[in-house]
């Protein structure tokens, strides 16, 4: 089997998993590579198409101290795309990959963009979001749980959702338990990121309601039933002025939506 090739970023030898990825794209990643060090995420526009590299992230101490081993979270996430995407499930190509970067097409628009830009009717916002919750039923009815599916990490283009970031993937969380957090954590973004219930968050849970075939939605509730202790001792958070402790403020909705039974 012929050596893959390689380009040189700093002297560090950076190789291809890809012969053939087109020269364009090739100039453009080592570019990145050179010059973008400490960025996490690159946007590269070849020609009109876009693509992100994501690299490992080179945080500071406190920053470290909060999230721990930034190099494992990645090849956590690298693992998990490899493995979903063996699958068949929706989730982003590794188009090409080095030690410490992944190079992968742009998903379209992350949903929390979709659910507050104007520029989205509020049928296209409907379509997106029920799009989802379809996708995460999805991933849950393939025993597999996303580990953190906040809204800005799914994204939708055309009649496509893809999630991204799966760096707080564990294979521990696939499981029941896990997919009903899962549903608890997607609930709190999109909550909070509409400041409450909105339409298209409702036609998010329809749709994984109608494709739930494991009772994921049914453990959800019964976990959701035992949290009620967040709601009260967050109260003072809740009471901050708009556009503060949004999160904080979303708990409430949260469980009101899953003690509809």
């Amino acid at each position: 089997m012929a050596a893959c090739p390689t380009l040189t970023a700093k002297g560090k030898p950076i190789r291809f998993d890809l012969p053939s990825l087109p020269s364009a794209l090739r100039g453009a990643v080592e570019e990145a590579l050179r010059e973008g060090e400490h960025c996490r995420t690159t946007r590269l526009d070849v020609k009109g198409q876009y693509f992100w590299l994501k690299r490992v992230e080179r945080p500071g101490l406190l920053r470290r101290l909060q999230k721990g081993d930034s190099a494992a979270a990645f090849e956590r996430e690298r693992q998990t795309l490899h493995q979903f995407g063996a699958l068949g499930l929706p989730v982003p190509e590794i188009i090409a990959e080095g030690p410490d970067w992944l190079l992968m097409p742009d998903s379209g628009t992350p949903l929390d963009r979709v659910l507050l830009h104007e520029a989205w009717t509020e049928c296209d916002r409907q379509e997106a979001f029920a799009s989802a919750g379809e996708a995460l039923a999805l991933l849950h009815r393939e025993g597999v749980s996303h580990g953190r599916p906040a809204i800005k990490d799914i994204c939708w283009q055309g009649s496509r959702t893809t999630f991204i970031d799966f760096e707080n993937h564990r294979p521990k969380l696939d499981t029941p338990d896990g997919h009903a957090r899962d549903l608890l954590i997607f609930a709190l973004s999109g909550l909070a990121i509409g400041n409450g219930p909105t339409p298209a968050m409702t036609e998010a849970f329809i749709s994984y309601r109608a494709n739930d075939v494991q009772g994921n939605w049914e453990r959800a509730q019964d976990r959701a039933a035992r949290l009620g202790w967040a709601d009260l001792i967050t109260k003072p958070l809740q009471m901050r002025r708009p556009g503060k402790a949004r999160e904080f403020k979303a708990i409430p909705h949260v469980l009101e939506v899953f003690s509809r039974r």
